[in-house]
C-alpha cells in the first residue's frame, strides 16, 4: 500500500458498531517529511481505485484487530 520504502509509521483507526475509518501518516527513507496516507494516489501515481481497495482491506483489518481486544476484554 506504501509504494516506497519508509522509516516512521503512524496509524490511526477508528471503529464503532462496524464503521469509521483509517488513514496514517509514514516517513519516506532519507526523508524527514512524513506522508499523510490519502495523498499517495497523487503523490506516487497510484490508481485511486486501488488504492482505496487496500484501504477498504486495512479498515476490516482494524475491526478485526479491534474485535481482538473486545475479546479479551481490554479496551480497544
Amino acid at each position: 500500500m506504501i509504494p516506497t520504502e519508509w522509516e516512521n509509521f503512524y496509524f490511526n483507526g477508528e471503529v464503532k458498531e462496524g464503521e469509521g475509518g483509517v488513514f496514517f501518516f509514514f516517513t519516506p527513507k532519507g526523508e524527514e517529511q512524513q506522508i499523510f496516507s490519502h495523498y499517495i494516489p497523487r503523490l506516487y501515481s497510484v490508481d485511486k481505485r486501488a488504492y482505496n481497495k487496500e484501504l477498504h482491506k486495512l479498515f476490516h483489518l482494524t475491526v478485526d484487530l479491534q474485535k481482538v481486544f473486545t475479546d479479551n476484554d481490554q479496551d480497544p
